[in-house]
């Protein structure tokens, strides 16, 4: 397996109110390597116990952040695989006596960010994956005769679950004052409804299982993560 090593180096200015010094917390390169495998066989082992195939190796990174003013370091181990866009991270609390002696401590993975699809070019992108379909749906604007559904789906993302909400006020809010939809089909079948619109010239939106209002993936600024 082909890993990629990042290490992350945190400078941290001087505060002199505090009379705090210049520090330099650097994660050795022998620990990374180790963090790095742990985090690749953790998720490996995760997804044969799921039946799952990888299209791709995984590969990782390590890093840390360190606030000298704060007890502790955060360490992070990204995991991805790069032909369907699997990532997920690692982490966990430890001190920085702990990261120059290297002791390795319990990863946790993140779940609720982890991606099982992902793209950085938009919902089109995704058709990238083998087995992914996008087909673009109606554009909703203020004053549309929409169902119970759709009202619901959007004033969950767009007025953040409170269905009080003005649904056209909403509407109107984003830049092109229309909510644009559309349909991702994933290669085991299920399909997803999108939700999305332009904010600051940056689109971003929700994809929702069919039929529900619960979401299953995000669109951040035209990268797209499909959750498990």
């Amino acid at each position: 397996m082909k890993k990629t090593l990042l290490v992350l180096t945190l400078t941290l200015a001087a505060s002199a109110s505090f009379g705090e010094t210049l520090r330099n917390v650097k994660l050795p390169k022998a620990c990374a390597a180790q963090l790095e495998t742990l985090a690749i066989n953790a998720e490996a082992k995760r997804m044969k116990a799921d039946g799952e195939v990888l299209a791709g190796p995984l590969e990782a990174s390590a890093g840390i952040s360190y606030w000298p003013a704060k007890e502790g370091v955060s360490l992070s181990v990204r995991v991805e695989e790069g032909i369907e866009g699997r990532t997920v991270s690692y982490s966990a609390k430890v001190s920085k006596d702990d990261i120059e002696a290297c002791r390795i401590p319990t990863l946790k993975r993140n779940d609720a960010g982890a991606c099982r699809y992902s793209r950085h070019e938009g919902p089109e992108s995704m058709t990238e994956i083998a087995g992914i379909t996008w087909k673009n749906g109606k554009d909703i604007k203020a004053g549309d005769r929409i169902s119970a559904l759709e009202k619901e789906q959007i004033l969950s993302y767009f007025a953040e679950g409170d269905m009080s909400a003005d649904l056209n006020d909403v509407i109107n809010a984003t830049d092109d004052k229309e909510i644009n939809t559309g349909t991702l089909t994933l290669p085991d079948g299920r399909q997803l409804t999108y939700m999305g619109a332009y904010g600051g010239d940056n689109p971003h939106g929700v994809f929702y299982q069919e039929g529900t209002a619960q979401a299953q993936g995000s669109n951040g600024d035209g990268s797209i993560c499909i959750g498990y």
